[in-house]
Formats: structure tokens, C-alpha cells, sequence
């Protein structure tokens, strides 16, 4: 009752519902006769229950105001907790920098020390707990006050756990750039610069140190400045020809920490130092170049690491995409030194390294699978390409093993079954033949005939053509004609060169692929009748291509049709078989009396009783063939124990058939026992056999024995699931479903009560094998019980079988050779299940079904309601608008007009990034074998635009509403953006929207009216971006889809491909012979950003010859050539002046050096050991007074040098240089001009002897004086 409810349940209705005088009516009239006394009873109890809900609902209400309070209260509590803590920290701040300055008692300095760390490590561990569960406390704590508390920990007095716990606090607690600078301010970059340059085993700390920079990027900026820890100079050198990108706030001293970090190849955290600087570089790429980490990601790639390297090449394929970042690059030298890796085994002395070369091609393959990738490596005349196509070549197993396996992945090509016994050396006219095979072993299944062209497809025929320039068929024949080599590496170059002649001939023009199909190099050599050997290898060849052609007609599977045709060009051999099997059959009917009374007597059934004496292979003969005469089946059962002793073998209580074992042999059981079945319902006596028999009866008990409305279940029933899966008993199903294949069998099934089994059985949710087993068995062509369970199964209040009801009526409509309503009605209610995941089935087989246009017509005529379904159905609701009713029924229902609104609006965009990451996903997969089960096989998703342009009424729609008009406008004054990222996806979205327009008949007079066929050709010859280049070259490919289209497209200079029949298959390509092809690939020479220098601030000179000697030992320390040489001087000078390196201005000028200049890791660490000066808050304020009394703050700006043209070296135009390169030369010696200097302290400004020499010459800059 009420007193029983939960306090705030909303159970029963308030006194002014309808409920309310319904239930009085019942509580007072339900006594009868009863007295007045009772009636007054009733009322008063009715109240009582009415005052005891409104007591209720104003609890459910101070409940919830209790929760929001103590919402508040919980913060208030948190944000009291978090400052008492702060204020603890800073509390044993201060004493710990009192007690540094007293002279500390001998013995109790080191206890007290470790008792401060205990109580520190507590307070900030609390608080860290804290700033995780309530982020509103983070913004309400005093940054500087927590920056007084918190940096003191970082200090190289206390213990890594300490730096370690500090850090993280210190990342919980960072929400700006605004505290970061606070931080900063107190020296967050030179405690995290001193830890970024300790060995392993400060591991854990450097980890920590690095998630906090990992969090300094998804800081949010309160002003667009950059922030306090971004050094002036690095701010300055945004260029502003171009829009501002975002900066992160990082120093220029630490990242150069963190670059030296990435480089270190026996760090353990280098992989995630590259990741990192990775996403930097798409952050903020001028510093990343400017810090020296462009090179050390570039030598990352070059390495090959499998874990690293394609998602390197990710990173670099986004920065050439656009021009401004495309000239951090210098063409011929950066992201082409990854194929250096093929092209320098050649010659070798050492092993060769066969990860190291499937990792860089892997990487290769995910470079080439992208617009930018393919577009920059087919610029200087596809040298890039062609320098890898060559390296097959060169007679190295290894590397041409790996090269052919990467075009495999590369092009897509999915190898044939038959592939491995063609590499085995056998032969492929035997494979798929052999003796005649049972109808439950079939032959191998053929090969599957894939007709449909998909944007993937276009891809690869630009891909295709690309390499067949480059020398690739050229190249494969070198392999197969090679003599003495690896015979492994020499077929698998021929079936690769096949598969890629298969290619060719699918998915490039006719004019084209003639010309590359006839191999005239090939056909060269097999008519050189002057060289004999010469002639025996090109026709070895041509006649190896030849034998895989015709085994892979043979083996390949023809389209499906509704029947078998006569004509039909299956393989003679399997014709002959089906024939011979036929013929077999009628012979064995057609046996005499005496061989069949003898056939009979030789299946040892009328002469005993132990099946394992019986011959199984000649029951299925004599049930195949002899049986099939109803007279002789009427003799044996009127004149035989045959069919007596025959059918008590399969009763489930003589427990033979069902305890046999569930092995491969025993199957032959089950098939003798449904063709026997079979044999009984053909004749009437067999049929009155069966209803005197035992069998269903039996069969019936046994299905009772589990049945919960029968009582307690048996315990070892029949259909016990250890039985089911062990045993022969699964048998059963089989034999149930072929009855129900007849009139009579049903009726039979119905007599025994089988069907109401079924449907108790339905009910059972942990036997779901049992339920499986009716519904994949029973035969549904005729309407009655089978159909009833099939339908039961699909409304189970158990989710798992109304899944697998829902995959097996999809497959029923799937097989069927043409539409049923009544399938199609039970596939429509399971649109509307409880589960997602079962209207995520449903929706997926109507999709499929409604392919069919008589499927979809009937569909639409059942007028289903989708729109509850959400984004699920969106797929099948654009199906509907391809048909003219189906257009009609949801602009009556306003879905039209609603989501073309939304798709203008929004959907567009959203459709670029899903076409966008589906190519992706079917380009980029690792393994061919994947293609199988991909859910994305490459055709474009449906577009909105595009499913209403296949009808004319959504054509005029589109017109109306003047949204293509729009659509052209964009095209027409934003075709050639390459800067603004918005207009940019903007423009992608519309050219998506009018190529799924333009690729149907009535939608391409639109196209036609506005003349905008030239602008997308333009774009797709002349857009700097790279990505828009792709996008419009698909656009292109979808409006040759129809017949004008492509007429239209080669008067334009594009030409696409077509079926035999003169189809067009929406791939069209630039005219190959000509300048079409060359200004689609062709890319404008870049010239690199303007050379930032960042000029150190001039310091004042040392003062001492003991600082300079120290300065200039350091400064060679970044040179290979001299460091020995400087670490021993330095050696001697540590020696020597021990108190030298103790001062804080020698240590700030070295800070100030490697700040500023490249080091490895090695070198730094080295460097920061040499000083015995420890890193805490009073050498944070020593430095910074440091850096006040020696930079030069009158010191010009960093000037701004105009770097090189980019020039061909090949070509004699020297060598295109930019701010990737790494110049790791120090300014240490040289002077400022006299006019410049100020008297008093001299200044000095030391320049480094540039040299830059290269194929075209070599140039002297004389810097210093």
C-alpha cells in the first residue's frame, strides 16, 4: 500500500484525478449490504491515504532541495578542505625556508626532513583527491598562494615522490594560461627542464612531467595574447599574410628540453615524447621547427618504428594538406627519406632488416592511401614513386618480397582462394574439380564477382595509373622473366602482375587499358626470334598469365539470378557432374526386383538390429534412388521389415539414435533420417506408417519433459543441452523441419501437438539452442504454425532470441528469389522492439532488401513509421525517397521539408566527415583479408541531395527552395580557398552535395543551368589544398555517372570509364595522354616561410677568461667533431675552479645557451651535472636576477631573413631549404659593428660561419668580421 513506498514514488493519483473517484466507487460499493459505519470507514481510511500521499510528494520535494544544499555544502566543504590544505603546504613553505637559513642540529636535520615530506606527500595527495571529484574548486582556488605552497616541492632537495606528487597537483589544478603564467613566474619551465634532463631512473617523475605539458595544451586562453611562458620573439614570428594559429604556451627553453627528450633513443618514455611533440607540431609547427623537433620527428619516420611511424606520417600528411604549412617541407629530401630504406639495401654489407622494412612500408601504404600523400610524392615527374617501383629491381628476395605484399595492400587487392596452391607450384586445373561430392560437400565455393564501383575503386585507378607510369608493369615483368631467382618471389610478382592487368581492365577507360593490356614489352620478347632465351622467357610468361586468366574465369562466380539457365557458363565439369549424379539416381530407380530385394537384404536392416552393422552409404542409395518409385516403397511396406525396423531406430526413448555421438561420421545419420522422412510423406502408406508409429509421440513427451506447464522438468531429459550439443538428439529439429516441408506433415505435427511445444519451448530463456534449432529448420513457405513460432520467437521478452529470430528472418528474405508481404511485415515490427540492438538488425536487412525497387514499393505501400527510430532509420528513410510514392509519403509526414532544412543548415558538414572517415577506414586497412567483413565497402554513404534528385518532384523541390543556386555560388567565389579552415569544410560539403545531385538524370540539369562544370574542374587542377583536390576529383567521378555527364566531362578533357555495354561506372579519370593528367598532379613549387633567426638576447659579456673558456667548451659541445675535446676541458676546468660552477650567473648564462641553441639529451644532462647548484625557490629568484642584470634589453629584434627559393637539386637549381633543418650552430665569437656600441661595458655578439653548399654551387657567408 502506500505506507510502503518509497518516499517521493508518484504510484496512484491525487484527489482531483479520475482515478481517485473510480477507486472510492470500489472501496464503498465492494461490501454489499454493509453498515453506514463501515461506508464512513472506508471514506476515512481513502483520506487517510490521500493525506499520506501529499506527505509524500512534499517529502519527494524537500528531498530534492535537501540534494541541491547538499550539493553546495559538498563544494563549500571541498573548497574549505582544498584551501586549508594550500594553506598547510605553504605553512611548511615558509618553515622550510626559515630552517634552510639556520645552521641545522647535528643528527635531527635528516628525521625532521623526511617528517615534512610525509606530511607534504599527505596534504597534496589530499588535495589532488579533491581537484579531481569537484572541478568547480580548481576555479575557485588562489593561484598564487597554491604556487607559493606547491612549487617549493619541485626543489632538488626533496625526493622524485615528492617532484612527482607535485606535478600532478599541479595539473589538477591548472584551468588557463593565466595560472600557468603565475606558475611560470615562480619557475615552473626550469624545474621542468632540470627534470626532462634526468636519467631512467627518475622515471615516474619525468612521466609525470610530461602529462603536465600534455596539459598546457588543452588550457584555455582568457586572452587571445600569447601567454607569459612564450618567449617574445617566438610570438613576433606569426606571419601576417596568414591567419593566426593557435600557439601553445610553451617556452622556447623547455620545448628545446622536450626535443632532446623525443630524440633520446634509450629514454623510456621516447614514444610518448614523439607523440607529443607530434600533436605540438599541429599546434603550434613554428615552434616545433624553431626548437629543432621538425628533425627529430622526420628521423623518427625515417627509423620505421611500427608503433610510431604511420601515425607520424598522419601528422605530416595534415601539414602538406594546406600550402602554409607545406613549406615547413623541402621537396625531394623530408618525407621521401622514408624510402631511402628499399633503395639502400642495395650493396649492403649488414643484414637486412625485414620488420624495419614491412614497418616503413606500412607507413608508405598509409601515405600513398591519401590525397596529400599521393598528390606530393607525384610532383618533380613522380620521382618519389618511381624511385620505389625501381628498388623492385634490384635482385634482393627480401625487399621484393615486401614491396610486392605492399602493393597488394596498396591497390586493394584481396588475393584468390586458389592463390596459395599457385604459389605452391601446383596446378590450378585441378583445384575445384574432383569426384562427385555429396550434396551437403559441396565443391569449393567459386569465386565472388564484384560489379559495383565505389569511390574506393576511383581511388585506385588514379593509383593504378599512377605506378603503371612509374614503371610497375615494367618492373614486375623484369621479375618473372628473371632467371635463377627466388621461384616464391618470381609467382608471387606474376599474380601480382595479373591482379593488377585485372584492375586495369575494371576500372580504367577502354582507350587506356588496350593500350596497357596488350604488355608490349612482354609480346617484345616473345617474337625476338633472334635470341632464343629471350623468346622461351616471354612466352613463359605471356602463357603463365594466360593460365591464371582462364583459371580465374573458371573459379569466379557468375551473378545471381532468379533460375538456373540452361546456357549458363559454369564450368563444364560441374555440369558433367551434376549430370552424371542424375543419371545415377534414374539407373537406381530403375533396378529390377531381384537387385532391389538384394539392395534391400545388403543394408543388413531386415536382418538385424545393430545399426553399426548396417551400411549407411547404401541406405542413402537406395533412399535416393530405388524408394523414390511409390510402388516399390508401397512393397517394402507392405512386404518388409525395412521401413519397421528402420523408423524405432530413430525413437528418442531406444535411446540409439539420440546417444550416438555428434561427430563428423555420425552426420550421416541425421541426413538418412530426413531423406527417409521424406520417402514416407510422398506415399499415403508412408504417412499412415507415421501416425501409427511411435516416433512423434515419443518426440512429443520428450519436448514435455522441459516444458514449465507440465510440472517439474525430468532430470536428464532428452533435450537436455549437454545432450543437444553432445549427441545426435539436435537431429531431431532437422527431422521436424523437413515435415513441415509437406501439407501433411504439418497436419501431422499439429495431431501430436508439436507446435504447442514449440510454443511453451518459445518461453525458456536458458534454452535458447532449442530455440534456435525450430526456427532455422522450419519450413515458412506455407502460412500456419510455422510462421506463428517464427513470429513468437521475434516478440520473446528475451533479448538474445529476438535477435537471432531477427538475423534468420533477414536471411529468409535475403535468400528469397522474390518478395513476401508477410515477411516483410514481421521484419517492420521488429522496428519498433524495446532493444536497439534488434532495431539496429532489423533496420540493416530491410535496408538490404529495399534494394530491390519491387521490395521498396511494397515497403512504402505498408506505410511504416520510422521517425521514432532517430538516427538509426535515417539510412532507410533516404532509401524511401528514392521511389516517387515513397517521396510522396514523407513529404506528407513533413520529413522533407524538416531535414532538408536541417541538411543545409548542418547535415552537410556532418556528411563530409563521414564519407571522409569511411574512405579512410577503406583505404587504410592493414590486412586485405578485412575488406571481407568491412562495414564500409567503399560506395559513398546516401546523400540527402542525391536521394532526392532521383525523382522529379524532388527535383523541383530542390529548385524551389533554391538551395542548388546557394550550392553554386560557394563554388563559384570560394573554389580556390586555402586558408580559412570553415569555408574550406564549407566548400567540401556543397561540392559532396552537388556531385550526389549531378550523378542522377534529372539532377544534372541543374549542373547544365548554372555551368559549373568548369569551376569544379578547376578546382580539382588548381585548389592548394590538397584534400579539395580529392574531393572534387570524386565529385567528378559521380556526375560521369550518367551518360551526358560523361560526354559532357570529355569535351572537358576527363574521360570516363565504361561497362561493354557503354554504361558509364562513375569513375572518370584526366585524359592520361596530354596536360590533363599533369596539372591534376601537379602542384605549385612552394617557397618556405621567411628564416626566423632567433637571435639570442645580448647578454653582457663574461667578465672573466674562466667564464668564457666555460662558454666556449660548452658551445663545442654541440659539435661532434669537438666534444671530446670540450668535456675534457671542462673536466680540467671543474677541477681546477671547483667554485666556479657554483655561481649563479655562469649558470645562468649556460641555461640561457642550451636554452636557446640544439643539444642531445646526453649533452644536457652532462652540462646541468657540472654545476653544484641545487634547483630550489631562492636559486629560482638568484636566476631571475641574473637575467635582469645580464640581458641586453635594448637589443634589436630577431631579424627576419627571406630563406631560399625551393630549387631542384636534380634540375641544377640548387637545394630548397626551410626552417626543418636543424642548424645546430652556436653563436658564441664575433663583435657588434663599433657605430652600434655603447660606451661602458663592452658588448659581444657572437656569429657563427655559415656555409651552405650543394649541387648548384656553393655559397660563403661570412658573419663574422
Amino acid at each position: 500500500m502506500g505506507g510502503d513506498r518509497l518516499p517521493g514514488s508518484r504510484r496512484g493519483t491525487s484527489s482531483s484525478e479520475p482515478g481517485k473517484s473510480k477507486r472510492t466507487f470500489f472501496a464503498t460499493a465492494g461490501s454489499g449490504s454493509a453498515s453506514s459505519s463501515t461506508a464512513a470507514a472506508g471514506v476515512e481510511r481513502e483520506r487517510e491515504r490521500e493525506r499520506e500521499r501529499e506527505r509524500e510528494r512534499r517529502g519527494s520535494q524537500s528531498a530534492q532541495q535537501t540534494a541541491l544544499m547538499g550539493e553546495v555544502e559538498d563544494f563549500k566543504t571541498a573548497l574549505g578542505g582544498a584551501r586549508a590544505c594550500v594553506a598547510q603546504l605553504a605553512e611548511l613553505a615558509r618553515a622550510q625556508a626559515s630552517s634552510s637559513s639556520q645552521v641545522p642540529a647535528p643528527g635531527g636535520a635528516g628525521a625532521g626532513a623526511a617528517d615534512t615530506e610525509r606530511v607534504r606527500l599527505a596534504y597534496m595527495a589530499r588535495l589532488t583527491e579533491v581537484l579531481r571529484g569537484n572541478v568547480r574548486v580548481r576555479y575557485e582556488l588562489d593561484i598564487e598562494l597554491f604556487a607559493q605552497a606547491v612549487m617549493p616541492c619541485l626543489a632538488d632537495s626533496g625526493s622524485k615522490d615528492l617532484r612527482m606528487a607535485a606535478y600532478r597537483l599541479i595539473r589538477f589544478a591548472l584551468v588557463d594560461t593565466a595560472g600557468l603564467g603565475v606558475l611560470k613566474d615562480e619557475g615552473l619551465d626550469w624545474y621542468m627542464i632540470k627534470t626532462l634532463s634526468r636519467d631512467n631512473k627518475h622515471v615516474e617523475e619525468k612521466e609525470q612531467a610530461l602529462k603536465l605539458l600534455r596539459a598546457f595544451l588543452s588550457l584555455r586562453s582568457d586572452s587571445p595574447s600569447t601567454s607569459n611562458g612564450t618567449s617574445a620573439s617566438h610570438a613576433s614570428s606569426a606571419t601576417t599574410s596568414s591567419p593566426p594559429q593557435a600557439q601553445s604556451p610553451l617556452s622556447e627553453p623547455l620545448m628545446r628540453a622536450f626535443v632532446s627528450l623525443a630524440d633520446s633513443s634509450e629514454d623510456l618514455l621516447r614514444l610518448a615524447a614523439l607523440e607529443t611533440l607530434a600533436e605540438l607540431a599541429l599546434a603550434d609547427i613554428d615552434l616545433v621547427c624553431l626548437s629543432g623537433g621538425m628533425k627529430v620527428l622526420l628521423g623518427a619516420l625515417q627509423e620505421g618504428g611500427a608503433e610510431i611511424g604511420p601515425a607520424l606520417a598522419g601528422v605530416f600528411l595534415y601539414l602538406i594538406d594546406r600550402p602554409r604549412t607545406r613549406g615547413y617541407f623541402r621537396l625531394g629530401c623530408d618525407l621521401e627519406s622514408v624510402f631511402s630504406v628499399f633503395s639502400e639495401v642495395y650493396g649492403t654489407r649488414q643484414s637486412i632488416s625485414v620488420p624495419r622494412l614491412r614497418a616503413c612500408s606500412k607507413t608508405i601504404s598509409s601515405m600513398l592511401r591519401t590525397w596529400s600523400g599521393l598528390l606530393y610524392f607525384s610532383l618533380q615527374d613522380r620521382r618519389a614513386i618511381a624511385t620505389l617501383v625501381n628498388t623492385l629491381r634490384i635482385p634482393i628476395p627480401e625487399s621484393r618480397e615486401v614491396l610486392i605484399e605492399f602493393f597488394f595492400e596498396l591497390l586493394r587487392i584481396r588475393p584468390p582462394r586458389w592463390h596459395g596452391e599457385f604459389l605452391q607450384g601446383r596446378r590450378l586445373t585441378l583445384y575445384g574439380r574432383g569426384t562427385v561430392l555429396p550434396s551437403k560437400q559441396p565443391t569449393p565455393a567459386p569465386e565472388p564477382l564484384n560489379t559495383k564501383l565505389s569511390l574506393a575503386d576511383q581511388f585506385v585507378a588514379l593509383l593504378v595509373s599512377i605506378f603503371i607510369e612509374a614503371g610497375l608493369l615494367d618492373a614486375l615483368a623484369v621479375i618473372v622473366q628473371e632467371k635463377g631467382g627466388d621461384e616464391a618471389v618470381v609467382r608471387r610478382a606474376a599474380l601480382l602482375l595479373d591482379e593488377t592487368l585485372q584492375i586495369v581492365s575494371r576500372v580504367l577507360p577502354g582507350r587506356v587499358s588496350s593500350a596497357i593490356l596488350s604488355l608490349p614489352a612482354l609480346f617484345a620478347m616473345a617474337t625476338s626470334f633472334r635470341d632464343g632465351d629471350k623468346r622461351n622467357t616471354g612466352i613463359n610468361s605471356l602463357s603463365s598469365l594466360d593460365s591464371l586468366d582462364r583459371n580465374r574465369l573458371r573459379l569466379q562466380a557468375q551473378p545471381q539470378t532468379n533460375r538456373n539457365r540452361s546456357n549458363s557458363v559454369d564450368d563444364a565439369v560441374r555440369r558433367g557432374q551434376r549430370q552424371a549424379e542424375q543419371t545415377r539416381k534414374t539407373m537406381a530407380a530403375a533396378v529390377d526386383d531381384k537387385t532391389f530385394a538384394a539392395m534391400i537384404v545388403d543394408t543388413q536392416v531386415p536382418t538385424s538390429r545393430d545399426s553399426a552393422k548396417w551400411n549407411a552409404d547404401l541406405l542413402m542409395e537406395v533412399m535416393d534412388g530405388a524408394l523414390s518409385s511409390s510402388k516399390r516403397l508401397e512393397e517394402v511396406l507392405k512386404t518388409s521389415k525395412f521401413c519397421r525396423r528402420l523408423l524405432p531406430f530413430y525413437h528418442p526413448f531406444a535411446h540409439r539414435f539420440s546417444d550416438l555421438r555428434r561427430t563428423k561420421p555420425n552426420e550421416r545419420w541425421v541426413r538418412l533420417g530426413c531423406r527417409f522422412l521424406r520417402v514416407l510423406m510422398s506415399h499415403p502408406e508412408g504417412q499412415r506408417m507415421l501416425t501409427e508409429d511411435k516416433f512423434l509421440l515419443e518426440l512429443m513427451e520428450c519436448f514435455a519433459q522441459l516444458d514449465p506447464f507440465n510440472g517439474a522438468p525430468a532430470s536428464d531429459p532428452i533435450f537436455s543441452k549437454k545432450r543437444v550439443e553432445d549427441t545426435l538428439t539436435y537431429g531431431y529439429f532437422e527431422m521436424l523441419g523437413t515435415l513441415s516441408q509437406y501439407h501433411e506433415g504439418i497436419e501431422l505435427l499439429q495431431r501430436f501437438r508439436i507446435f504447442t511445444a514449440f510454443y511453451h519451448l518459445s518461453e525458456l530463456k536458458s534454452r535458447e539452442d532449442l530455440i534456435k534449432g525450430m526456427i532455422e529448420h522450419l519450413d515458412y513457405s506455407r502460412d500456419g504454425h510455422p510462421r506463428i513460432v517464427l513470429s513468437k520467437a521475434l516478440t520473446s521478452s528475451y533479448k538474445h532470441i529476438r535477435m537471432y529470430a531477427t538475423e534468420h528472418l533477414g536471411k529468409l528474405i535475403q535468400a528469397s528469389d522474390e518478395p513476401h508481404e508477410w515477411t516483410l511485415r514481421l521484419l517492420l515490427t521488429q522496428l519498433y522492439d524495446p532493444a536497439v540492438e534488434v532495431c539496429e538488425q532489423a533496420v540493416y536487412y530491410l535496408q538490404e532488401a529495399c534494394q530491390s525497387s519491387e521490395v521498396l514499393q511494397m515497403v512504402v505501400r505498408m506505410r511504416p513509421t520510422l521517425e521514432h527510430l532517430g538516427e538509426l532509420g535515417h539510412p532507410l528513410l533516404l532509401r524511401f525517397m528514392s521511389n516517387q510514392a515513397g517521396f510522396r509519403y514523407l513529404r506528407e509526414a513533413r520529413y522533407v521539408d524538416r531535414e532538408m532544412d536541417g541538411w543545409f543548415q548542418e547535415r552537410n558538414l556532418q556528411y563530409v566527415i563521414q564519407v571522409e572517415a569511411f574512405l579512410a577506414k577503406a583505404l587504410g586497412k592493414d590486412s586485405t583479408e578485412d575488406y571481407i567483413e568491412s562495414d564500409f565497402d567503399g560506395i559513398a554513404p546516401p546523400h540527402f541531395y542525391g536521394e532526392m534528385a532521383k525523382t522529379e518532384l524532388g527535383c523541383q523541390i530542390i529548385h524551389e527552395k533554391g538551395h542548388f543556386a546557394e550550392f553554386a555560388q560557394v563554388i563559384r567565389q570560394h573554389g580556390l580557398e586555402d586558408e580559412d579552415r570553415e569555408l574550406i569544410m564549407k566548400l567540401k560539403s556543397v561540392l559532396w552535395a552537388v556531385g550526389n545531385i549531378g550523378s542522377h538524370h534529372f539532377g544534372f540539369q541543374f549542373i547544365e543551368e548554372e555551368d559549373i562544370l568548369q569551376n569544379i574542374i578547376d578546382i580539382a587542377e588548381q585548389s592548394a589544398v590538397l584534400s579539395v583536390r580529392g574531393t572534387a576529383y570524386f565529385v567528378l567521378g559521380l556526375l560521369s555517372c550518367t551518360s551526358e555527364g560523361a560526354e559532357i566531362l570529355y569535351e572537358y578533357g576527363w574521360e570516363a570509364t565504361r561497362t561493354p555495354l557503354g554504361e558509364p561506372t562513375g569513375i572518370c579519370l584526366p585524359l592520361v595522354q596530354g596536360e590533363k593528367m599533369e596539372r591534376f598532379l601537379d602542384i605549385p613549387l612552394w617557397e618556405p616561410p621567411p628564416r626566423i633567426y632567433l637571435e639570442p638576447r645580448m647578454l653582457r659579456p663574461p667578465t672573466t677568461p674562466l667564464e668564457k673558456d666555460v662558454l666556449l667548451a660548452i658551445a663545442n659541445l654541440g659539435n661532434s667533431m669537438t666534444a671530446n675535446t670540450a668535456s675534457r676541458t671542462l673536466a680540467r676546468l671543474k677541477t681546477r675552479h671547483h667554485r666556479l660552477f657554483s655561481s649563479i650567473t655562469l649558470l645562468y648564462r649556460v641555461l640561457h645557451l642550451i636554452s636557446t641553441h640544439s643539444y642531445r639529451f646526453s649533452v644536457r644532462k652532462y652540462v646541468l651535472d657540472l654545476f653544484e647548484v641545487r634547483l630550489d625557490p631562492k636559486t629560482i629568484a638568484a636566476l631571475r636576477k641574473a637575467q635582469a642584470s645580464l640581458q641586453d634589453v635594448g637589443a634589436p629584434l630577431p631579424a627576419t631573413v627571406p630563406a631560399a627559393k625551393p630549387r631542384d637539386s636534380l634540375r641544377a637549381r640548387g637545394r630548397t631549404r626551410s626552417i626543418s633543418d636543424d642548424e645546430d650552430l652556436v653563436s658564441l665569437e664575433g663583435d657588434q659593428d663599433e657605430e652600434d656600441e655603447e660606451p661602458g661595458a663592452p658588448r659581444e655578439r657572437l656569429e657563427p660561419k655559415i656555409k651552405v653548399s650543394g649541387f648548384g654551387g656553393e655559397v660563403w657567408d661570412e658573419r663574422t668580421p
